[in-house]
């Protein structure tokens, strides 16, 4: 089995805090923070929502698991 690494931090309460965080398999890095998590999606288009969602499907680890099984995707963007 692969081993696979990843490296977070945190700075602060949970509302006001800010992150980063570095996933060593896929040499992402990048900051994060309550409202990138969990907060609105502001400016963002429809075609690049629906790519983003597309790209969430493709590298989810669940997703991945189950490839042999057929999983659709319904995503709107609201607002």
């Amino acid at each position: 089995m692969p081993v696979r690494t990843a490296e977070a931090r945190w700075k602060g309460d949970l509302r006001s805090g800010k992150g980063r965080v570095k996933l060593g398999s896929r040499a992402d890095e990048g900051a994060y923070s309550f409202a990138t998590r969990f907060g609105d999606v502001p400016g963002i288009d429809a075609v690049t929502f629906q790519k983003a969602a597309e790209d969430a499907k493709k590298g989810c680890p669940v997703s991945r698991a189950l490839a042999g099984v057929e999983i659709s995707l319904d995503a709107k963007l609201k607002g």
